[in-house]
Protein backbone atom coordinates (compact mmCIF):
# COMPACT_ATOMS: atom_id res chain seq x y z
CA UNK A 1 0.00 0.00 0.00
CA UNK A 2 1.68 3.24 -0.51
CA UNK A 3 1.06 6.20 1.57
CA UNK A 4 2.13 9.62 0.41
CA UNK A 5 1.62 12.39 2.02
CA UNK A 6 4.96 14.81 1.33
CA UNK A 7 8.27 14.23 -0.33
CA UNK A 8 10.56 11.94 2.14
CA UNK A 9 14.19 12.02 2.35
CA UNK A 10 16.03 9.24 1.25
CA UNK A 11 16.97 8.20 5.04
CA UNK A 12 12.71 8.48 5.78
CA UNK A 13 12.27 6.00 2.62
CA UNK A 14 14.86 3.36 4.03
CA UNK A 15 13.14 3.93 7.82
CA UNK A 16 9.71 3.31 6.17
CA UNK A 17 10.82 0.41 4.18
CA UNK A 18 12.14 -1.56 7.27
CA UNK A 19 8.85 -0.44 9.44
CA UNK A 20 6.53 -1.87 7.15
CA UNK A 21 7.89 -5.08 6.83
CA UNK A 22 7.45 -5.97 10.81
CA UNK A 23 4.57 -7.86 11.59
CA UNK A 24 1.50 -6.33 11.71
CA UNK A 25 2.13 -2.89 10.79
CA UNK A 26 -0.36 -0.66 8.86
CA UNK A 27 0.88 2.48 7.33
CA UNK A 28 -2.10 5.29 7.17
CA UNK A 29 -2.20 8.91 6.58
CA UNK A 30 -2.94 11.39 9.82
CA UNK A 31 -3.02 14.92 10.52
CA UNK A 32 -1.92 14.13 6.51
CA UNK A 33 1.31 12.71 7.06
CA UNK A 34 2.23 8.69 6.84
CA UNK A 35 1.81 6.72 10.37
CA UNK A 36 2.74 3.04 11.18
CA UNK A 37 0.50 1.53 13.00
CA UNK A 38 0.65 -2.16 14.85
CA UNK A 39 -3.21 -3.78 15.33
CA UNK A 40 -5.22 -1.14 16.38
CA UNK A 41 -2.40 1.74 17.49
CA UNK A 42 -0.39 4.12 15.78
CA UNK A 43 2.97 3.87 17.76
CA UNK A 44 4.85 6.62 14.99
CA UNK A 45 4.21 9.30 12.35
CA UNK A 46 6.53 10.83 9.37
CA UNK A 47 7.29 14.35 9.75
CA UNK A 48 9.52 16.22 7.09
CA UNK A 49 12.36 16.56 9.50
CA UNK A 50 11.80 12.88 11.33
CA UNK A 51 9.98 10.48 12.89
CA UNK A 52 7.54 11.60 15.87
CA UNK A 53 7.14 8.77 18.66
CA UNK A 54 4.23 8.83 21.02
CA UNK A 55 4.09 4.97 22.62
CA UNK A 56 6.73 5.14 24.78
CA UNK A 57 6.72 5.12 28.81
CA UNK A 58 8.69 5.11 31.60
CA UNK A 59 12.75 4.37 31.21
CA UNK A 60 11.92 4.08 27.57
CA UNK A 61 10.36 7.74 27.29
CA UNK A 62 13.19 8.84 30.09
CA UNK A 63 15.92 7.82 27.55
CA UNK A 64 13.95 9.17 24.45
CA UNK A 65 13.86 12.72 25.52
CA UNK A 66 17.55 12.64 27.21
CA UNK A 67 18.15 11.67 23.35
CA UNK A 68 17.39 15.23 22.74
CA UNK A 69 13.98 14.27 20.85
CA UNK A 70 11.76 17.37 21.20
CA UNK A 71 7.85 17.56 22.09
CA UNK A 72 6.07 17.92 18.89
CA UNK A 73 3.96 20.95 18.91
CA UNK A 74 0.54 21.89 16.86
CA UNK A 75 0.95 26.08 17.18
CA UNK A 76 1.69 26.89 21.14
CA UNK A 77 0.19 23.56 22.20
CA UNK A 78 2.66 20.25 22.64
CA UNK A 79 0.94 16.86 21.98
CA UNK A 80 1.43 15.42 25.21
CA UNK A 81 3.43 12.27 25.14
CA UNK A 82 4.92 12.82 21.37
CA UNK A 83 8.43 13.24 20.38
CA UNK A 84 10.05 13.53 17.40
CA UNK A 85 13.18 12.34 16.37
CA UNK A 86 15.31 13.69 13.74
CA UNK A 87 16.39 11.57 10.48
CA UNK A 88 19.13 11.97 8.52
CA UNK A 89 21.28 9.76 6.61
CA UNK A 90 23.92 8.70 9.60
CA UNK A 91 20.89 8.84 11.89
CA UNK A 92 18.65 5.58 10.43
CA UNK A 93 19.81 3.19 12.24
CA UNK A 94 18.84 5.23 16.01
CA UNK A 95 15.68 5.86 14.61
CA UNK A 96 14.93 2.16 13.91
CA UNK A 97 15.78 1.90 17.40
CA UNK A 98 13.45 4.37 18.79
CA UNK A 99 10.71 2.73 16.23
CA UNK A 100 11.49 -0.57 17.29
CA UNK A 101 10.78 0.55 21.43
CA UNK A 102 7.67 2.13 20.25
CA UNK A 103 6.25 -0.67 18.02
CA UNK A 104 7.12 -3.27 21.11
CA UNK A 105 5.65 -1.17 23.09
CA UNK A 106 2.26 -0.58 21.02
CA UNK A 107 2.11 -4.64 20.62
CA UNK A 108 1.71 -4.65 24.48
CA UNK A 109 -1.38 -2.61 24.80
CA UNK A 110 -4.27 -5.16 25.10
CA UNK A 111 -6.28 -3.00 22.84
CA UNK A 112 -4.10 -2.62 20.23
CA UNK A 113 -4.98 -5.83 18.87
CA UNK A 114 -7.07 -6.24 16.01
CA UNK A 115 -9.74 -7.57 15.58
Amino acid sequence: MSVASHELSEALVAVDAVVREWPDVRVRLLFGHRSWQRGRRVFAWVLSEGVTIGTLSGTDLDELVASGARPVRHGTASSAGWYCVPVSESEVDVALGWLRRAYESAGRDPAAAAP
